[in-house]
């Protein structure tokens, strides 16, 4: 209980007792004690009403006073934190000035370090000074020697004068004497340019004696020569007679060579550009391993073709489209060449340069040679005809087709994609067909359905190692070239 409720309870209780005092005379507290039991009940009761209100009084105070003694203590609280975060301030401002005083410091032996180096140049420059001054001194005193040999030579002028005098005179004589002498030099250079003059006339005329004399001895050797000559002419028209017997020969020899090039010129049959074709045909096999959604995968891809010669080299011609090389995902491929019933591996295949969906493959001379394959070279005029024979190796099928040349690009020739008649039924031109001229060499190869590729030159635009060499990073890039070249070309090219 707090003091301030005791104090109100004793307080009360005090006024009680004042209250039920009596300070009557005795006879009046006599009659006082003759109340009746009734009275004195009522008058307790109403002390006791009379102390619970008192008692709730001091209650609702002493509540009261606990919400200001509790209002009081948040005011308190917030007073210490605004005293606590005044102190924060002015801690922060407190060290901010130690840090400027550490500033203050540093700046001050800063200026320190300048006023002594100042004090130092200070030194340095009343050195100079004083050296300047010194250097003043001697100047003036030099001044003063100057003065006085000045004087002397002001009094000595006067001799040096009359030397002068007499010096110029002097030079004057010298100067009249080389003039003479130039002269005299002048008229001994004309008389030298005189006798040089003379000397090489006489030399001119020596020259010209001498060549007389060269070419009286070079007609005399030309006599002798010509004498010669004519033994010698002699000789060699008998030589030339013996010649001609054999000339009749040789000449019998080109007229034969002569008819075999007028005969190779001649248009050859259909059928006979087959069966030279059926005779000579070789085989090409690959085997692949290919990446698909399911794993690995192998894979074989067979084309027939021939052998195509640049006079130099052969190749085996196929279109891309017959080899596996328009596959993403190859992981590895091999391949070999079936010839005259043997069976050669592969080690790299090239792309041509003039359009690298052909595929070729290199083939030894030697070896088409000793396997007894004829290959077809290259046609050197494959416009000469208007017609060109197309062969479908594997369907061995086989015709005849006119052609225009593509007047947008050279290279390529333009065939009728409509079906005409041929031995074995009706035949279209195809991609990779073979395209023959009617001379029997070799013409190109179709890349579609109307246009074939002139095939000029074997040389290889890329080149792709198979077997264990294989990469397939090269292959992949290799795809990747052949689909933008092939993209770059017009629409009916493709």
């Amino acid at each position: 209980m707090s003091r301030s409720l005791l104090l109100v309870i004793c307080d009360f209780l005090l006024l009680s007792l004042l209250a039920l005092a009596r300070f009557d005379d005795p006879k009046e507290q006599e009659q006082t004690q003759e109340l009746t039991a009734e009275e004195l009940a009522a008058a307790d009761s109403a002390v006791d009403k009379d102390l619970v209100e008192i008692l709730k009084l001091s209650l609702e105070a002493e509540k009261a006073g606990t919400e200001d003694l509790a209002q009081t203590l948040e005011q308190t609280r917030e007073s210490l934190e605004a005293r606590e975060k005044t102190l924060a301030e002015k801690e922060e401002r407190l060290s901010k000035v130690e840090m400027t005083a550490e500033q203050l410091a540093a700046e001050k032996a800063a200026i320190e370090k300048a006023r002594a180096e100042a004090e130092a140049e200070r030194e340095r420059l009343a050195q100079e000074a004083a050296t300047i001054q010194e250097k003043l001194r001697t100047a003036d005193t030099e001044r003063v020697e100057l003065a006085k040999s000045l004087a002397e030579a002001k009094e000595t002028s006067a001799v040096s004068s009359e030397r002068l005098k007499s010096m110029q005179e002097e030079m004057q004589e010298q100067q009249r004497m080389l003039e003479n002498l130039r002269q005299e030099r002048e008229r001994l250079a004309s008389e030298k340019a005189i006798a040089e003059q003379e000397k090489l006339t006489l030399e001119s005329k020596l020259t010209v004696a001498e060549a007389e004399a060269r070419v009286f001895a070079t007609t005399l050797q030309t006599a002798r020569a010509d004498i010669e000559a004519t033994r010698e002419e002699k000789k060699a028209i008998q030589q030339t007679a013996d010649k001609l017997a054999e000339g009749v020969g040789v000449l019998a020899e080109s007229t034969r060579g002569i008819q075999e090039e007028v005969k190779a010129l001649q248009p050859q049959s259909l059928n006979t550009l087959f069966d030279r074709y059926r005779s000579n045909r070789v085989r090409l096999v690959f085997e692949t391993q290919e990446s698909t959604l399911f794993g690995t995968t192998s894979g074989d891809y067979t084309a027939d073709t021939m052998l195509a010669g640049d006079g130099e080299r052969l190749y085996a011609i196929v279109h891309i489209d017959e080899t596996p090389f328009r596959t993403s995902g190859l992981k590895a491929v091999s391949a070999q060449l079936e010839m005259g019933g043997r069976v050669f591996r592969i080690p790299q295949v090239g792309f041509l340069a003039s359009d690298p969906r052909i595929v070729a493959v290199a083939i030894p001379q030697s070896l088409a040679e000793s396997n007894g394959v004829e290959p077809f070279n290259l046609s050197k005029d494959p416009l000469r005809y208007p017609d060109a024979v197309l062969i479908d190796s594997g369907q061995n099928y086989y015709g005849e087709s006119p052609f225009k040349l593509d007047p947008a690009d050279p290279r390529y020739v333009r065939f009728k994609s409509d079906l005409f008649s041929r031995i074995f039924g009706e035949f279209s031109p195809n991609r990779g067909d073979i395209v023959l001229a009617k001379t029997g060499e070799f013409l190109g190869i179709m890349v579609n359905n109307s246009y074939g590729l002139v095939v000029p030159a074997l040389s290889s635009r890329a080149t792709l190692s198979l077997g264990e060499d294989f990469s397939e990073e090269r292959a992949d890039s290799v795809r990747k070239m052949v689909n933008t070249v092939t993209n770059r070309l017009p629409e009916d090219l493709r």
